[in-house]
């Protein structure tokens, strides 16, 4: 941006999408399309403005622009303006007005959508609005002021993607700023100034996922909603889908799960727009897909407030900077980002093996950072569709990942199974999550850029559980639960008897045998278990806000090259392996001896037996309900 463009604006702020409820009272559509790249109106002048009203002059008023339906921005009414001192922080005032119309005065109040919503006095852009001071819904709104926005123009706002990250969502008002708002008529006056959620819009997810995707955004600026979705195949739209007053979307990925923040356009200036007016998720220099959209009703919600339900059109350009005062979008065909396409097949089987249905998937992840949770996310809805149902069953995936590190291609497959009792979806997604994370975490950063997923779904939670196990005592195997005082010779083989029975109730025995020398002695101790008892770590938990602020974590003792940590990763015990880990000690070593075995059987292995003895001579004492105890 030039300085005399630059010089034109003068100054701004802005940030939030705001809440309320159905929306439905009629607003007429804008007579004439306003100046997209307008002249601003200053905190300070809008002060001047406003010290003349209070001595008698004319009263302020304004206008705001927004989409309530469709793609056409309709009128709404802002008055009764007052700034709020450093409202957003030191040398950050914030704007106040009341606003009427657009469906905001029937008792709803600001809706989550509206953020970006340019607001005119005078036909010059005074903000966006922005902000919520109340716990209810109201029609007093926070207006962040045009001239922060129009930094991010000319790029001056160059705060690091981490610094960007750190910025409060909240800002918490003094007894005087409280003081003020209230003296306004405002009921419920909070103690911070809140940075309202951003819709954020799900196509192809179901009201059950939802909710699982809402509790796991509980605390962010993030509300996951339903919402359209476009195709991954769509060829770029037209960028005149964007302007002032229009639907905005800033896209983390489109086809099958198409999910995107929807706001507003606040302004365009030639292949520039500026939009939400707030941060989407801090990221600073970022790299999203641009998109409009079509709105197609504010829909109430008596838990989150209010929010625009909208559809994402094709891509029109790319998000380039997401700040504390908006986001900055590129536009042009030449400006949509390339995509990480994951793509899916899974095979629904009934209980007889028959197959039912085959459903194939393709999402375009934009961002690479978003890749991890949208392709579990990919899988999750695309195992739902297939089997059209959410319950018990059992699965085998093969992924497929692509990259390239450091100058050089690689490729990693994995195969694995999963059942579960309650739903056989959510069970087989999780390893696929914290595959593509580790490698995009590992140091260099390698660049994924494709993702394939081979899936049999069967409508039938099927397992094989361990019941016992057995050592071979002479010529004849004996029960673990038998042998309180073992002593095994050294210099024998251990011979060990693991029995499962599987979901129908067959039973089949698998056996492991241990070399063990003649200079052990003393206290040893073997464990059988089956991969699918080894348990889930806590990437479910954190996942949510990793996804939306940021991978987590650090690198976790990662191996020192990517072939080292593919290989790890591959040779990972799988969920249909049998385990069995026995530990001894030698005479004359202090760091025991540990030995492991994997037999892989034909379904999911469940449970675990744990036997304690003895290697050479001397009784061992130990509680009645140690030998064979199962752990």
């Amino acid at each position: 941006m030039t300085l005399s463009l630059r010089a034109r604006f003068g100054a701004a702020l802005t940030s939030t999408a705001v809440a309320a409820a159905l929306l439905a009272a009629p607003a007429a559509p804008v007579a004439a399309a306003p100046d997209p790249c307008p002249e601003i109106m200053s905190v300070r002048q809008l002060g001047r403005q406003l010290r003349a009203a209070d001595a008698g002059g004319p009263a302020v008023a304004g206008t705001g622009l927004t989409v309530t339906r469709g793609t056409e921005p309709v009128t709404f009414t802002a008055e009764n303006f007052s700034v709020l001192v450093n409202g957003l922080g030191p040398d950050r005032d914030l704007i106040l007005a009341d606003l009427s119309g657009a469906g905001i005065d029937t008792g709803a109040g600001v809706w989550a959508g509206m953020s970006g919503s340019p607001v005119y006095v005078d036909d010059k852009l005074v903000g966006a609005v922005a902000y919520s001071l109340s716990f209810g819904p109201t029609p007093l709104a926070g207006i962040t002021p045009a001239e922060d926005m129009v930094d991010l123009l000319d790029g001056s706002s160059a705060s690091t993607a981490a610094a960007a990250r750190e910025l409060p969502s909240r800002v918490r008002l003094t007894a005087s700023q409280r003081r003020e708002v209230a003296a306004r008529g405002a009921a419920n006056v909070g103690f911070e100034l809140r940075a309202l959620p951003v819709p954020l819009s799900f196509s192809s997810v179901g009201p059950e996922r939802m909710g699982w995707l809402r509790d796991g955004a509980r605390g962010s600026t993030m509300l996951p909603v339903a919402g359209g979705g476009v195709a991954a195949n769509t060829a770029p739209g037209d960028p005149a889908d964007i302007k002032a007053g229009g639907n905005f979307a800033a896209a983390l990925s489109y086809g099958d799960i198409t999910a995107a923040g929807v706001g507003t356009t606040t302004m365009v200036c030639g292949d520039q727009a500026l939009a939400f007016g707030h941060p989407f998720s801090w990221s600073g220099r970022t790299r999203l897909s641009t998109h409009g959209a079509v709105a197609d009703r504010i829909v109430r919600d008596p838990i989150f407030g209010g929010f625009k339900l909208a559809r994402p059109t094709a891509p029109v350009g790319r998000v380039t900077s997401d700040r504390r005062a908006g986001l900055r979008a590129a536009l042009g065909a030449a400006q949509v980002p390339s995509t990480t396409p994951v793509t899916s097949r899974v095979v629904a089987a009934r209980p007889d093996d028959t197959v039912s249905n085959i459903d194939r998937g393709r999402t375009e992840v934009v961002r690479g950072r978003d890749l991890p949770f949208l392709s579990l996310l990919h899988m999750l809805v695309n195992i739902d569709h297939a089997t059209d149902r959410i319950g018990p069953g059992s699965s085998r995936l093969t992924w497929t990942v692509d990259g390239r590190y450091q100058g050089e291609p690689f490729t990693f497959q994995r195969t694995n199974r999963y059942t579960s009792r309650w739903d056989v979806a959510e069970a087989s997604i999780f390893e696929l999550y914290g595959t593509i994370s580790r490698i995009r975490r590992f140091p260099g950063a390698p660049q994924v850029s494709a993702v394939a997923v081979d899936a049999r779904v069967t409508e039938q939670h099927r397992f094989r559980r361990i019941t016992g196990m057995k050592v071979r005592v002479g010529n004849r195997y004996r029960s673990t639960e038998d042998l309180r005082r073992y002593v095994h010779t050294p210099g024998e083989p251990l011979h060990v008897r693991v029995e499962l029975l599987d979901h129908t109730g067959e039973a089949i025995v698998r056996d492991f045998t241990y070399p063990i020398g003649r200079r052990v002695a003393g206290r040893a101790r073997i464990a059988v278990h089956g991969g699918g008892s080894s348990g889930g770590g806590g990437e479910e938990e954190e996942m949510f806000m990793c996804f939306l602020f940021g991978e987590c974590g650090g690198n976790g003792g990662a191996p020192a090259t990517l072939p080292e940590l593919l290989d790890q990763l591959g040779k990972a015990p799988r969920n249909d392996d049998l385990l069995g880990n026995a530990t001894w000690q030698r005479i004359g070593e202090r760091r025991p001896v540990e030995r492991s075995k994997r037999i892989r059987v034909d379904q999911v292995v469940l449970g675990r037996k744990v036997f304690r003895f003895q290697v050479g001579a001397g009784p061992v004492e130990r509680a009645p309900d140690e030998p064979g105890r199962s752990d």
